[in-house]
């Protein structure tokens, strides 16, 4: 079976045989095998020019980082297409379409909500941003991660930046650097008295974390008249 036999062939009408293999190979699609289950048509990705998609004239989200999904883009590819109504106008993928059009793409993936009627797409627009905010980082999982992306060759900041999407302070944060990029060793919290255990409130702490934390005591010495210890942990 070749390329213009395969099931994903209709999705590129309009192009040539050359042009239909640059786009699944800029966009991550594979040709699909013969033993394969068919796509269901409600899931079916389509490549579409990017002038025929149109933005929804009230996105509630309106910040959007460009530059972070340009990078994402020219990092990965296309992972996820476009989710657009019956008239092409997008209810989610915004900045996906933003990133695209920025870096010049000619034709995006798109997915069409045939099956949504118009109230139901105005929903999802909706809820798909409002349910992604209720979701937190596990602090230690996420630091696990980065480090083993570190391990796997994205050792540079400014690599692990345009990978991960995470700013270089935030990246300092969670791998435990200083000012200067430096790797530091945790700390301990019971080499310190009690008190500042208690205040803390967490395990181990890393070295700017506990300068910070004297720094802000220094600055409002007012606020700390008197201090009674307790030798119990809490």
């Amino acid at each position: 079976m070749n390329e213009s036999e395969t099931p994903e062939a209709p999705l590129f009408d309009g192009m040539s045989d050359e042009e239909k293999k640059l786009a699944m190979h800029a966009h991550g699609i594979a040709p699909r095998s013969a033993e394969s289950p068919p796509v269901p048509d409600q899931l079916r990705t389509e490549m579409r020019p990017i002038e025929s998609v149109k933005r929804y004239w009230r996105n509630p989200r309106s910040k959007q980082n460009i530059e972070k999904m340009v990078n994402s883009l020219n990092a990965y590819g296309w992972r996820q297409p476009i989710v657009v109504d019956v008239d092409g106008v997008i209810i989610v993928g915004d900045t996906r379409y933003l990133g695209g059009q920025a870096r010049g793409d000619t034709h995006v993936p798109v997915w069409v909500a045939r099956d949504l009627s118009k109230a139901d797409a105005a929903a999802y627009r909706i809820a798909d941003n409002r349910i992604a905010e209720e979701s937190e980082w596990d602090v230690d999982a996420l630091t696990a991660e980065l480090k083993l992306l570190q391990e796997l060759g994205f050792s540079e900041l400014a690599e692990l930046e345009m990978k991960t999407g995470f700013d270089p302070e935030e990246l300092d944060r969670y791998l435990g650097n200083d000012a200067e990029g430096h790797t530091l060793e945790p700390v301990d919290v019971h080499a310190f008295p009690p008190y500042t255990w208690a205040l803390i409130g967490i395990p181990t702490v890393r070295y700017h974390e506990i300068a910070e934390f004297v720094e802000a005591i220094a600055a409002t010495p007012d606020l700390f008249c008197e201090v009674t210890v307790n030798d119990e942990k809490p």
